[in-house]
């Protein structure tokens, strides 16, 4: 870092100002100059030297600025950047003073010249006084008083006492200068200067009690209201969605088969609603099909859509009671509301595929098919196990087939000993069994019936029932 030295003359009776600036009395005169062996005879010759060897370096007094001098921060005497060879050109009037012409008053002489004088670098011969000033070592010093500049008593025993700025570094070639931070508006000398905000005050500061408020209230704003856990992600082949139910005849286990898989596929981690579209036989006085479904499966939602005295088919219940018929769409919107909240729905029909359960807007009846088909929907048939099956589950099976609609069969009661002729029938309907249900399965106690389900179930409706010849053994040694 450049530092410069102003250089009294002798003789001056001016007294140094607060920054230690020599200036010059009011009634010397410029023009005079002293023998060579005076300080200012000294300088000229330093600077002669300086100029000869390294070419001129621009210093700051109360004259006019220099060529490539900056011009701000004149009064704290900042020294602009050196002049070198080559990439800047030497300034007219440095170059006079290399030819003798002397040094104008008051001009300052820094010990980087002195050191470039000296053939050092000024970056390594400078040295730092005790008072933060820096200082030229002393035989620097006593170089220089040998060449006719001034001694050490006159610069001073703690060097020079010019104060010094860094240099302002020129940008690089191609490099955008960087604009100063904005100060505060209005206050002096506040431009460029980073702003702080200001400290809080211990009145400001929230108490412990407080803030302990607030964060609860927080939390209370966000908390919401506890939501059911996520169910685990479908297995392949798991039918998930809206699965109807109907039987191949009336009182084949419909009722029973939906509770079991109702509660197989809660034991999945599945949101499971039961749907009744017509509820026939009210009058009777026996539990409904959804009540006996809630005892045994206890899924989350189970309702039905509308209940008729006589047990007979919905439509004609409808009829014989002048009560309004089911109409297809408004069943339609009703079942996919429940989709949208679960992950499984079970919709029971009444009877068989054919029964008719209400009215079209046009008038015309429809039946569960019709039901299945405006859904788009899987099937599950419940049969029966022993003589006449065959038939009716593949007259069925080739109804939906036709309807486009994929379907499985499952056995609604497995009696407790079969014949030959269950056997047979069973190997007949294995290619499209998805589960058989033990006789007397409805009458189990409600917590055996949910343990017992899985294992009534293939993995398709959420049991683990895998091998057909296996689950016979067992079941022909009396396990269920």
């Amino acid at each position: 870092m450049p530092v410069s030295a102003a250089v009294p003359r002798a003789g001056d009776s001016s007294d140094r100002d607060a920054s230690g600036v020599v200036e010059p009395s009011a009634d010397a005169a410029p023009a005079e100059r002293e023998p060579a062996t005076d300080p200012d005879a000294g300088a000229a010759s330093v600077m002669d030297a300086v100029t000869g060897s390294a070419g001129p370096a621009s210093g700051l007094g109360d004259q006019a600025p220099l060529p490539g001098e900056s011009t701000t921060g004149r009064d704290d005497r900042v020294a602009g950047p050196p002049f070198g060879r080559g990439e800047h050109a030497a300034p007219e009037e440095q170059v006079a003073r290399r030819d003798g012409r002397g040094v104008p008053d008051g001009r300052v002489v820094s010990a980087e010249q002195v050191a470039r004088r000296d053939g050092r670098a000024a970056s390594g011969s400078e040295a730092a006084s005790p008072g933060g000033r820096p200082t030229l070592p002393a035989e620097s010093l006593a170089e220089h008083e040998k060449r006719g500049g001034p001694s050490a008593e006159q610069v001073g025993a703690d060097g020079p006492t010019v104060p010094v700025e860094p240099a302002p570094v020129a940008p690089a070639p191609g490099t955008a200068p960087v604009s100063p931070a904005p100060g505060v508006p209005g206050e002096p000398g506040s431009e460029g200067l980073p702003v702080s905000p200001a400290p809080l005050g211990a009145e400001e500061l929230p108490s412990g009690e407080a803030l302990g408020a607030e964060i609860s209230a927080e939390l209370a704003a966000q908390t919401a209201p506890t939501a059911q856990a996520a169910p685990r992600r479908a297995a392949s082949g798991e039918w998930r969605g809206v699965v109807l139910v109907t039987g191949t005849d009336t009182d084949v286990g419909k009722t029973i088969v939906t509770a079991a898989v109702a509660a197989a596929a809660q034991a999945s981690g599945l949101r499971v609603a039961v749907i009744k579209p017509g509820q026939t036989g009210i009058a009777t006085g026996a539990p409904t099909d959804i009540e006996v479904i809630s005892r045994l499966a206890g899924p989350d939602t189970a309702r039905t859509l509308a209940e008729y005295p006589e047990p007979m088919a919905p439509l004609a219940a409808a009829t014989i009671a002048s009560m309004p018929p089911l109409e297809l769409y408004e069943v339609v919107d009703a079942i996919r509301a429940e989709a949208d909240k679960h992950d499984l729905v079970l919709v029971e029909g009444a009877g068989g595929l054919l029964v008719p359960m209400g009215v079209r807007p046009s008038g015309e009846p429809w039946t569960v098919a019709d039901l299945a088909t405006a859904l788009g929907v899987s099937t599950i048939v419940v049969a029966r196990a022993g003589l006449g099956t065959l038939n009716h589950t593949a007259l069925t099976l080739e109804a939906l087939n036709r309807r486009g609609i994929p379907a499985g069969v499952v056995i609604g009661a497995w009696p407790a000993n079969p014949d030959l002729v269950h056997w047979a029938n069973l190997s007949d309907m294995v290619p499209h069994l998805l589960g058989a249900l033990p006789a007397g399965a409805g009458r189990m106690d409600p917590g055996v019936f949910r343990r017992s389900a899985p294992g009534w179930l293939t993995p398709s409706l959420y049991g683990v029932l895998d091998n057909w010849r296996v689950w016979a053994e067992e079941t022909g040694d009396g396990h269920h």
